[in-house]
């Protein structure tokens, strides 16, 4: 997390389910003048160990404090840890059939907008409760 980076300054963030780089082009502060969120220039994408590739990132983007960090790795090791987390918390939802069945109904698990961490503790708890496995 940065909260005290300047303009101009490279930046590390979590950009939807990207990690990303870029060029920091405005500051939001809060009516207390902390800092909440950074508004940048996109530069290049962040391989899984947080380093730029040779994809570059076009257009500008922003991000809040807790997304924005001062190295790539940093960036991808919390990615990560969210990504986790968040798969954690989906395989807890999941209890019962009943709740194997509401799942999907809530959750987008397939195509486009498929919401990885959900379709693999779906998959999972399918396993876990019914022994079968996705097909």
């Amino acid at each position: 997390m940065v909260n005290n980076a300047k303009i101009g300054q490279k930046i590390y963030a979590i950009w939807q389910e990207w990690c990303v780089s870029g060029e920091v082009k405005e500051i939001h502060t809060d009516n207390a003048g902390n800092v909440t969120a950074y508004r940048w220039h996109g530069l290049y994408y962040l391989d899984a160990d947080g380093k730029e590739t040779d994809n570059r990132f076009y257009g500008e983007a922003g991000s809040t404090v807790e997304d924005t960090f001062l190295t790539g790795p940093e960036a991808r090791q919390a990615a990560v840890k969210r990504s986790d987390d968040l798969y954690d918390s989906y395989c807890r939802e999941i209890k019962t059939v009943e709740d194997l069945v509401n799942f999907p109904l809530h959750h987008c698990l397939t195509g486009e907008d498929a919401e990885e961490e959900a379709r693999r503790a779906y998959e999972k708890r399918l396993k876990d409760i019914l022994n079968m496995e996705a097909k």
